[in-house]
């Protein structure tokens, strides 16, 4: 009876599960199908940029006067848009150049989302936990919004995920096969956004970490077969790294040059609208007062919170202050729960470097944003809460692992659906309520 009993709740969390990726997939189609061209964070810059790549022979494409009011493409990460621009010739079903991009988005997010329940279930059994963080995952509005445009924030976090994942099979088995696999994602990464770079310290610090622990025999034996296609992947991928960043370190200075740098003050601001204003802010930085570092955590905090279960883009639908509270009631709860099994976590390896991976690329996004803010005292630049998404499904994971741990089964529940509730008229609902007509195709 008990087995009849554990059987019948794993094939009714399963079916939940696949409920809620059916569901994720229909509105994710629904954007894709539906929103305005030009709506979505940098959509026309990655159709331009992926055009190039489209037609180019050159990779990088070169920052010439053509790519100019692009920004540096030439110093920047490429691997989504080569990826994009040569899977246009693979579109043979006749759609717009725009709906096809826009449909491999979605698909990349379904595998992320399918490497979010591998590393859930690696983390533990407990199918709450399981069902809980992808309930809230997949009603998150901005997430569901940018899976399906046009972004490389897509591939970001696919990759985020996928090395999560090899990291924490490498923690359990050890292995070259796993180490290589994973050293391969991060170097993909690398070269799909320089916002990945610190996952790449973050996962390499957990990994030297317990190096001596899990793999004290990882190069005595011979190469098999198996791991030469790997390594012959991860020799080209470090040298493509060391060409890009190598060569921006020792020309330019810099890993990421800005635009100034690579082409010259007056025609960065001559040709680049987004560099101009920049450089505006920071000529007139003075003329504005600078925010207490106290009311800049709070502002930052209301401002990402609106940013991620908003959406922020060419156009923008923004929460009130009391969606916004309401947001705050449920992270500030989740931070409770975390603080009271903080020990437990702690005593775990695979959750405790999950929460090292999650808080330190949290920080890391910060500490951005502020430096960036001290440099032109205008709040609210280059603030978004997608720029958190590569370290998502981690945070969920880990709340809601520690609200069950807490509060156990029965109260567990009983809360969790209190603020599902909240999140799931939050998502679509409250979008196809407050989008105008001028959203839509």
């Amino acid at each position: 009876m008990e087995k009849k009993l554990k059987a019948t709740g794993v094939a009714v969390s399963r079916i939940a599960i696949i409920l809620l990726m059916v569901l994720f997939l229909l509105e994710a189609l629904f954007f894709a199908t539906r929103i305005g061209r030009a709506i979505s964070p940098d959509e026309t810059f990655h159709l331009e940029l992926i055009q190039r790549y489209r037609t180019s022979a050159e990779v990088p494409v070169p920052t010439d006067q053509r790519a100019y009011h692009l920004g540096p493409v030439g110093q920047q990460p490429y691997l989504y848009h080569l990826f994009m621009g040569k899977a246009l010739y693979l579109n043979v079903f006749g759609l717009p150049d725009l709906i096809y991009l826009r449909l491999l988005n979605v698909a990349l997010t379904l595998l992320e989302l399918y490497l979010v329940y591998r590393i859930v279930r690696l983390v533990t059994k407990n199918r709450l936990v399981i069902l809980s963080t992808f309930a809230l995952l997949t009603n998150t509005l901005m997430f569901t919004f940018i899976s399906a445009m046009v972004s490389y924030d897509n591939l970001v976090n696919l990759l985020a995920v996928l090395s999560v994942y090899l990291m924490l099979k490498l923690l359990e088995k050890g292995g070259r096969i796993y180490f290589w696999g994973w050293t391969l994602t991060l170097l993909a990464g690398s070269l799909t956004k320089v916002a990945f770079l610190p996952l790449v310290l973050l996962e390499g610090m957990v990994v030297a970490f317990h190096y001596r622990k899990i793999f004290p025999d990882l190069w005595q034996s011979r190469v098999k077969r198996a791991e030469h296609a790997l390594i012959a992947l991860v020799l080209a991928f470090g040298l493509l790294n060391l060409t890009l960043y190598g060569r921006n370190l020792i020309r330019y200075r810099a890993i990421d040059p800005p635009l100034d740098r690579v082409i010259g003050l007056d025609r960065a601001i001559g040709h680049n609208w987004l560099f101009r204003k920049f450089h505006n802010l920071r000529v007139t930085r003075n003329e504005r007062e600078r925010i207490p570092i106290q009311r800049f955590v709070g502002e930052y905090v209301n401002t990402t919170l609106d940013r991620t279960y908003g959406i922020l883009g060419h156009k923008t639908l923004t929460k009130s202050i009391a969606e916004i509270i309401g947001f705050k009631v449920i992270a500030v709860f989740y931070v409770l729960m975390v603080l009271l099994s903080f020990r437990k976590i702690c005593q775990d390896k695979k959750l405790s470097a999950l929460l090292f991976i999650s808080v330190g690329y949290l920080a890391v996004v910060f500490l951005n944003n502020y430096l960036g803010y001290l440099g032109h005292y205008s709040f609210g630049e280059a603030l978004q809460g997608r720029y958190n998404f590569p370290v998502l499904a981690l945070l969920l994971i880990i709340a809601n692992y520690s609200l069950f741990s807490v509060l156990g089964r029965k109260w567990g529940i009983a809360v969790f659906m209190v603020i599902i509730s909240f999140f799931i008229f939050e998502d679509f609902i409250w979008f196809y309520l407050n989008a105008s007509p001028d959203w839509f195709r």
